[in-house]
Formats: structure tokens, sequence, C-alpha cells
């Protein structure tokens, strides 16, 4: 009996750390000249994104989880902006300078950066090419990766501070899931 209460009791703080995380948006660094100038370090989930300045965008909603960059298609997401602005960033810049944003697209660019491209037009974007302005966020601190273990019901969550692995934990099922539903679920959250 007592076993199963610890569980239920460590069970339930799980999905509360879950639920609770969820409601948080990532930060992400500007790691390019642009970035830096014009935009600054931003917050951004699926609701929105705000930049340093305190001004943002609110998303409608998510139109495509992919997007073609450089010629190729690559995992990401495209949101619709709820009302079209361009706004005045950082120094008088805008975010776009060519008409109101209309659609804003994130992907990883590879190098464990996340590219975010903003487009002012009436049609969703197929290509990076359609943008007006790109950007380059690097998140910092932590980075999750999670690997198989086995035919069980564990997974390895393996912990990445700057390039370096930390010790792996093992976790239970339901917080694997819990937190791939987090995290995983949109490539531009682990950048």
């Amino acid at each position: 009996m007592r076993t199963t209460l610890i569980t239920v009791f460590l069970a339930a703080i799980s999905s509360a750390a879950c639920f609770s995380s969820a409601m948080a948006a990532d930060h992400y660094s500007a790691s390019s000249n642009t970035a830096m100038s014009i935009t600054g370090d931003i917050d951004m989930d699926d609701d929105g994104i705000t930049f340093e300045n305190g001004k943002g965008l609110t998303f409608s909603d998510l139109i495509a989880d992919n997007l073609v960059v450089d010629g190729k298609r690559v995992p990401g997401s495209v949101y619709r902006v709820a009302q079209p602005l361009d706004p005045e960033l950082k120094n008088g810049n805008r975010l776009c300078g060519a008409g109101k944003v209309t659609y804003l697209a994130t992907w990883s660019d590879g190098e464990g950066s996340t590219a975010i491209a903003v487009f002012t037009g009436s049609r969703p974007p197929r290509s990076d090419d359609e943008s007006c302005a790109t950007y380059s966020k690097r998140r910092p601190g932590v980075r999750f990766s999670l690997a198989r273990k086995d035919s069980t019901s564990l997974a390895t969550l393996m912990i990445v501070r700057d390039e370096k692995a930390l010790a792996p934990h093992v976790w239970d099922a339901a917080v694997v899931w819990c937190i791939s539903r987090q995290h995983w679920s949109r490539p531009r959250l682990f950048r």
C-alpha cells in the first residue's frame, strides 16, 4: 500500500511539473548579428513570440510542420500571425521592414541554432525563399535527447549542456511521454 501511495505521489508531481512547464515560453538568445541588432533575445511558444523590447506577435494557428529550406524539405513550424504587424524593435528597426508580418516559420538550421523566418504574403509560405527576413537564435542551457532502451517501457533521457553529456537518467515512460509531448513535438524547441 505504501509503495502504491509513493508511486501515485511521484506520478502526480511529475504530471504537475510537466503541465506547469507547458505554460512557460522557451527563451532563445540572439546568435546572429542581425538578430542581436534587431530582435534581441526572444521568448516563443505555440501561442506567439515576444521580442527583447516586450513587443510581440500572437499566432492564430500552426498551419504546417515543414518548410523548404535551401531547396530541401525540413521539419519545422509555420504559424499564421493573428494580427499582422511589423513591430518596431531594437534601434528603431522593424521585424520585416517590407510590410506587415503574416506568417512566421521556425526550423533547426543544423548548426545547433533555430532559424526564424518572417513572411508578408497572403498565402502560407512554402519556402524560406519567400521570407522578408531570417534570424538565427540559440536556446541556452539544457538540451534533451531521447533514446529507446531495449524493448521495455523505459527510455533514457540524456541531458546535454554545452555539448557535453551529463549523467543520463532512466525515467518512467509516462514522464518521458510528458517531456516528449512538451519539447520534442516541435523541432524548434530544442536548439
